[in-house]
């Protein structure tokens, strides 16, 4: 497993910043913020999970979109699953989790497809929808940094995801570990988002084939 200290990451999610690739993050995080309350304001967060993988997964959708009132409805009926793993960290995720992130994970496979263009589902827009319901809980991924962490999910991506968010949470503790003792203002800066966008950043910037 590899293992980066933390001015690796930090090296890397600067790097990631001086791009211009968070504004949409930014955006729909707000939006998701916004619409989590009780009861929850799910027109609001299904705007939020349209403007990320919109622009996020541009390639994918095109001028087309995803069923958003399928989406919503299927939120309403699995709010409290969801709102769950919202309040939970990458730390507390086990075997006892798999079945339901199959599930959820199979269910949006169909719900995020696009409305238009050929019937290809985007287990990369389903990844990255997790991670915005439970940015704390579940890693956001796409096709390449899937590919560098030996998660191929061309067959069975559900459960090449489970198999990422080991990985993920193996990756990720002792970056928090070394995260809680850090006494320099980089422990400030880096806590401005969760650890798991963080080690998305650092994923992305160090991609294979990135220059």
């Amino acid at each position: 497993m590899l293992h980066i200290s933390l001015a690796d990451l930090e090296r890397s999610c600067l790097k990631y910043e001086k791009g211009d690739w968070d504004s949409a993050y930014r955006i729909a995080t707000t939006l998701v913020h916004e619409g989590w309350s009780d009861p929850p304001r799910l027109p609001k967060i299904v705007d939020g999970l349209n403007v990320l993988l919109r622009v996020w997964n541009q390639q994918y959708y095109g001028p087309s979109g995803f069923d958003e009132p399928r989406l919503e409805e299927w939120l309403r009926s699995n709010w409290n699953e969801i709102d769950s793993f919202h309040r939970r960290e990458i730390s507390s995720f086990g075997a006892s989790d798999q079945e339901a992130i199959e599930r959820t994970f199979t269910e949006l496979l169909d719900l995020l497809q696009r409305t238009s263009g050929a019937k290809k589902r985007s287990p990369v827009s389903v990844g990255k929808a997790l991670h915005l319901l439970a940015p704390r809980f579940f890693p956001a991924w796409d096709s390449g940094i899937a590919s560098d962490w030996k998660c191929p999910y061309l067959t069975r991506p559900s459960v090449a995801y489970i198999v990422f968010c080991h990985r993920m949470k193996e990756f990720a503790a002792p970056l928090k570990e070394a995260l809680a003792t850090d006494d320099s203002p980089r422990r400030a800066w880096l806590s401005k988002k969760t650890l798991l966008k963080r080690i998305d950043e650092y994923n992305y910037v160090n991609r294979k084939g990135r220059s």
